[in-house]
């Protein structure tokens, strides 16, 4: 097993956050498939190999994800997608 965790800081509202991670679940599950659930702050999406969950406050961002030993090996790419994603939506 292999995890990643980053954490961003941000100015956004809790609106603009909600909408954003809302949109983030959508946009996983459309790539990926797999299944996301969104309970309040927090978005939980599973699928083959993967568990992520995102989740915010008033300051940071916080996307925890765990790899299945077959899906570690692609570690480097996951994290570069999510910070490639967090920099063009958080600010």
């Amino acid at each position: 097993m292999s995890s990643i965790l980053i954490q961003k800081s941000h100015n956004m509202s809790n609106l603009e956050l909600q909408f954003l991670v809302e949109d983030l679940g959508k946009d996983l599950q459309k790539k990926y498939g797999g299944d996301y659930q969104i309970e309040g702050k927090l978005v939980n999406f599973i699928h083959s190999g993967v568990e992520a969950r995102i989740s915010f406050d008033v300051s940071v961002i916080r996307i925890q994800v765990t790899l299945s030993l077959m899906m570690s090996a692609l570690k480097g790419t996951i994290e570069k997608e999510i910070n490639s994603y967090l920099e063009k939506k958080i600010y």
